[in-house]
C-alpha cells in the first residue's frame, strides 16, 4: 500500500501514537512497525539516503521531501520536513488542555526545567522535555509525548536568531511562561538585546500567566512593553523591588545557605535554601513561585523544597556514562524514573554500550505515573524488547503483571537494600555487561551506582557530551554546504577518551576521525566505531593492521611511500591514503620542490594506489600576525593539490583548516576541515571563545584536613612553611594525574566552595596540600576543582607556561573519565 499526504492534518489520523524517529540507527525489528521517520536534512546529511534501510525495517510511516520510488506505506511529502514535523507537533497539542509551562531565556532553562518537575512530582503527573531538547527540532520530539494520562507539561524553548521562536511558540503553547533570564548568548543573531527579548516573548503569546525576575531592567521593560499589546497575560514579577507581585527579602546569606522571606500575600514565608550563588537562587526562586501559581500549597512547596533542595538532593546529571567493575559500563539515570525518561534512557545505552556485550537493566517502579501498574508493564514490556535487553532486575512491587520473554533473565527484589545485599553476597554478579540504572530518586539508585562503580581514584575528568555536541554544531554552523568534517580523536581524544568522544561523533554524524597511531584506530574500531579513520603516523609495521582494521594511513615521505607500495603489490585491496604536503610547518609532508617526483610517482602506479585525500598544517592559524604566510601556506597547498590531482587522474578531498583556521579562513575550507582543540571547548584565536561550551571539568576530593601550627611544615623537603595556625586539606591528586610538580608551593589552586585554595609544600606523586583555613565549610570529601570552564583551563596552562592542549592530553589515564549528557 502506498498512500501520500499533503497536510498534517490527514497524516496526524493514520500516524497518531507512533514514535518519531530522526536517526535511522535507533530503529530496531522490534519498534519499526510503531515508527515515523523523519527525513531531515542538514549540511552534511540527507535522511533521505537512510529511506530504503529503515524501510526494510519495517518502518512504513516517513515524512520527507520525495516519495522514493518502490518503497509502500505512508508519505506525509513536504517541502521542508522539519516544519512538517512542527505542524504534525503542534495539532498533537491541540489536543491536551492541561497546564503547560514553556521556559525561555539565555541561561538555566534544562535546569530549572528539572527542578521544577521534580519538586511537583507527588502533585502532578508531567511530561518533560527530555534533556535539553529545546530546538526546532528537539521541541516538537517532546511535546509529541504529551497524552491523557499526564495532567502537566514542562518544555523549554531555545532560539538563537530572529523569527525563530514562532515555530516553537505554535508547538508548545504554554499557558504558564517562565522568562528565565536575558545575556550574552546569541547575541550575533540579532541587531539587539531588546531585539533578542522580544523575539523569546513571542512564546508567551498565547499564555495566560509570565513569571520574571523583575532584576533584570532590560528584560522587565521589554515584558512590560509586550504586555501593552496582550493586556490578558497576567505578569508575575519578583524581587526585592516594592512593585513586584512577589516580593523577596534577603535575612542572611553566606557561602553555604541564603534565608530569605518570600511575600506570597501580606504575610512572609521564610525559607531556607542550600545555596548563594545568585544562579541557583533565581532558579529555585522561578522554581518556588511557579509552585505557587499551580498549587496554592505553601506546605506543600515547603515539604517539597525540604526534601529536594535542603537535603542537598538536588537533580544530578542525567545519563552519565562511568566506567563499572569488572569491565562492565554503567549507564547512570539514577534520580527519576518515568516512561518518556526510560525510552530515552534506553536509547542512550544502545548508542552508547560496548558492542557485543548484554545490555542489562536495573529497574524501579514508577511513581506518579498516571497509569495503572498493568499498562505501566505493557509499556516497559514493549520497550525491553525494542532494545534487546538481555537481564532485567526489577526493584519494587509494580512488577507482579510483567510478562516477558522465556530467554531473558529477570529477577525481582522487594528494595533497594534487597538487591544490594544480593550484590554482597555475590549472588548477583555482573561481568562485561553495559548496565542501565534507571530509578525513582525515593529508591536511592545512586547506591547501586556506587557499587558497581569502578573504584580506581578520587580524582576524575567528567565530560559533557552535550558541550562536544554543541561545540561540533557550532564548527557546522560556520561552514560551506557539503564541507565535511574531520574530528581529531588523537592523543585519548584530548585528554577527553578516544573511543567514548569518537563513539558521539559518530553519532552526531561526524564524517572522519584521526588519531595518531595505528593502535588508536584498532581499539576505535574493537569499540565498534565505524567511520573513516585516519592515521597520522604510520609505520611499515602496521601497514597489515591497517588493513585489517580499514585504518586509512598518512603518506608525508619518499621512503614510506615505497614501502606502502611494496606492501600492497602483494595485496588484494588496501585502504585509501592521505597525502600531507609540507607548505611551511616542516614538520612532516612532502615540500613543494618533491611535488613533481610525487606526481610521477603516483602515475607509476595507479593501479594499486587509492588516494582518498590530500592536506597541509597551518603553521600558524591562530595568530593574526602570521595570516600573510598563512595565505602563502594555502596558495603552495591549492597548486599542489592541483598537480597531484592531475597525475592521478581523480579528484580527492583536499583539507587544509584546522580550529584556528576555520575561524580565520573561511574561504579555503575545500572539501573537509579538521576539528580538533575547538571541538573540546577551547578557541585557539580567543575572538569566538563565548560560542563555545566547556567540556571538560577536572574533580578532585579533600582525603584529610590537618589543623597544624606556626613553625610546622607541609611536604617533601619541608617546603611548606606555616606561619599561621591553617588548616591544610590534603588532594587525591599529584603529579602522576597531570598536576605537574610546578603548581606547588602556592603557584597553582584548587576551586573548593567557590574559593582559590592555593597549594602548600610540593606536589606528590599521588597526593597534594592546599591552604583551606579561609574556607571554614570545608570538609574531608568535599570536592575541589582543578578546572571547570575554558577560563579556569587556562589560567592552569598560564601557570604551567604551557597551552589548554598540553594540560588536556597531559591528564594521567588513572584519572577516571566520567561521560555525562544533561
Amino acid at each position: 500500500m502506498h498512500l501520500t499526504f499533503d497536510n498534517a492534518k490527514d497524516f496526524y489520523r493514520v500516524a497518531e501514537g507512533r514514535q518519531l524517529q530522526i536517526d535511522s540507527r535507533s530503529i530496531t525489528p522490534q519498534n519499526a512497525d510503531e515508527s515515523i521517520f523523519i527525513a531531515l536534512s542538514g549540511k552534511h546529511t540527507d535522511g533521505h539516503q537512510f529511506l530504503a534501510d529503515v524501510h526494510a525495517k519495517g518502518v512504513r510511516f516517513f515524512i520527507v521531501r520525495w516519495v522514493p520510488e518502490g518503497l509502500d506505506g505512508h508519505f506525509f511529502v513536504a517541502d521542508n520536513p522539519l516544519i512538517a514535523l512542527q505542524e504534525l507537533c503542534a495539532l498533537h497539542r491541540q489536543r491536551f488542555h492541561y497546564p503547560v509551562v514553556g521556559i525561555t531565556g539565555s541561561n538555566g532553562k534544562t535546569i530549572l526545567k528539572e527542578w521544577l518537575a521534580e519538586l511537583l512530582a507527588e502533585k502532578f503527573n508531567i511530561i518533560k522535555s527530555p534533556k535539553s531538547y529545546n530546538s526546532q527540532l528537539g521541541v516538537p520530539l517532546s511535546v509529541w509525548q504529551m497524552s491523557d494520562r499526564h495532567n502537566l507539561a514542562i518544555f523549554e524553548a531555545g532560539i538563537s536568531t530572529r523569527d525563530s521562536m514562532k515555530p516553537l511558540a505554535q508547538v508548545i503553547r504554554p499557558t504558564i511562561g517562565i522568562f528565565t533570564n536575558i545575556g550574552t548568548a546569541h547575541d550575533e543573531g540579532f541587531s539587539s538585546r531588546s531585539e533578542k527579548i522580544r523575539e523569546k516573548l513571542q512564546l508567551f503569546n498565547q499564555s495566560e500567566v509570565i513569571i520574571f525576575n523583575s532584576a533584570q531592567q532590560e528584560l522587565r521593560d521589554e515584558i512590560l512593553n509586550w504586555h501593552f499589546s496582550h493586556p490578558n497575560c497576567q505578569l508575575i514579577s519578583w524581587g526585592t523591588n516594592e512593585n513586584d507581585v512577589v516580593k523577596i527579602k534577603i535575612i542572611e546569606k553566606n557561602t553555604r545557605k541564603t534565608v530569605l522571606d518570600i511575600y506570597f500575600n501580606a504575610s512572609p514565608k521564610r525559607l531556607q535554601l542550600p545555596f548563594a550563588d545568585s544562579a541557583s537562587l533565581e532558579n529555585a526562586l522561578h522554581c518556588i513561585i511557579a509552585m505557587w501559581h499551580l498549587t496554592k500549597d505553601a506546605d506543600y512547596i515547603d515539604k517539597s523544597l525540604s526534601k529536594i533542595l535542603n537535603s542537598h538532593m538536588q537533580p544530578a546529571m542525567r545519563l552519565v556514562r562511568k566506567k563499572g567493575i569488572n569491565r562492565c559500563t554503567l549507564i547512570d539515570d539514577s534520580y527519576n524514573n518515568d516512561l518518556a525518561g526510560l525510552r530515552v534512557a534506553l536509547e542512550f545505552l544502545a548508542l552508547h554500550a560496548v558492542p557485543n556485550r548484554p545490555r542489562t537493566l536495573i529497574l524501579s517502579d514508577m511513581l506518579q505515573s498516571g497509569l495503572s501498574h498493568e499498562a505501566i508493564c505493557r509499556e516497559v514490556e514493549a520497550l525491553i524488547g525494542r532494545f534487546d535487553v538481555s537481564r532485567l532486575l526489577l526493584v519494587g512491587q509494580e512488577w507482579a503483571n510483567l510478562q516477558v520473554p522465556p530467554d531473558l533473565f529477570v529477577q525481582n527484589f522487594a528494595d533497594t537494600a534487597s538487591l544490594l545485599a544480593a550484590i554482597d553476597r555475590a549472588e548477583l554478579t555482573f561481568i562485561e555487561e553495559n548496565i542501565l540504572i534507571k530509578g525513582a530518586r525515593s529508591f536511592g539508585f545512586e547506591q547501586i551506582v556506587a557499587r558497581l562503580e569502578e573504584k580506581i581514584h578520587g580524582t576524575r575528568l567528567e565530560i559533557n557530551l552535550d558541550a562536544v555536541g554543541h561545540n561540533l554544531g557550532y564548527y557546522k554552523s560556520l561552514l560551506k554546504p557539503g564541507v565535511k568534517i574531520m574530528a581529531m580523536v588523537k592523543a585519548f581524544a584530548y585528554g577527553s577518551g578516544s573511543h567514548e568522544i569518537a563513539q558521539y561523533l559518530q553519532q552526531k554524524g561526524c564524517d572522519y576521525l584521526a588519531v595518531a597511531y595505528a593502535d588508536e584506530g584498532i581499539t576505535l574500531r574493537q569499540q565498534g566505531v565505524s567511520l573513516p579513520v585516519m592515521v597520522m603516523n604510520p609505520s611499515a609495521d602496521s601497514f597489515a593492521l591497517l588493513h585489517s582494521y580499514r585504518l586509512e594511513p598518512e603518506i608525508y615521505g619518499f621512503r614510506i611511500l615505497q614501502e606502502w607500495l611494496r606492501f600492497n603489490a602483494a595485496a588484494e585491496s588496501s585502504p585509501p591514503i592521505h597525502l600531507k604536503i609540507d607548505t611551511g610547518m616542516h614538520r612532516l609532508g612532502f615540500l613543494p620542490n618533491e611535488i613533481g617526483r610525487l606526481c610521477e610517482i603516483i602515475r607509476q602506479h595507479k593501479d594499486i594506489l587509492s588516494i582518498s585525500g590530500i592536506f597541509t598544517h597551518l603553521a600558524g592559524a591562530d595568530e593574526e600576525r602570521l595570516a600573510t604566510f598563512s595565505q602563502q601556506q594555502l596558495h603552495l597547498f591549492e597548486s599542489a593539490a592541483a598537480q597531484v590531482e592531475h597525475a592521478y587522474g581523480k579528484t580527492m578531498l583536499k583539507y587544509a583548516l584546522n580550529s584556528a583556521g576555520i575561524v580565520r579562513f573561511p574561504d579555503a575550507q575545500y572539501d573537509m576541515v579538521r576539528l580538533g582543540i575547538g571541538l573540546y571547548g577551547i578557541e585557539a584565536n580567543g575572538i569566538q571563545q563565548s560560542h563555545l561550551q566547556a567540556v571538560a571539568t577536572l574533580k578532585t576530593t579533600i582525603s584529610q584536613i590537618k589543623n597544624l601550627q606556626p613553625g610546622d611544615t607541609v611536604g617533601y623537603g619541608r617546603h611548606g612553611q606555616i606561619t599561621r595556625p591553617s588548616r591544610i586539606a590534603t588532594l587525591a591528586i599529584g603529579y602522576a594525574d597531570g598536576y605537574r610538580r610546578m603548581l606547588g608551593n602556592g603557584k597553582g589552586h584548587f576551586w573548593i566552595h567557590g574559593k582559590q585554595a592555593p597549594t602548600v609544600g610540593r606536589i606528590c606523586m599521588d597526593m597534594c596540600m592546599a591552604d583551606i583555613t579561609h574556607i571554614p565549610e570545608a570538609q574531608e570529601g568535599d570536592e575541589a576543582l582543578v578546572f571547570y570552564d575554558a577560563e579556569t583551563l587556562q589560567q592552569l596552562a598560564n601557570q604551567l607556561d604551557t597551552i589548554p592542549y598540553e594540560v588536556l592530553t597531559g591528564i594521567g589515564e588513572r584519572v577516571k573519565r566520567i561521560y555525562f549528557s544533561a
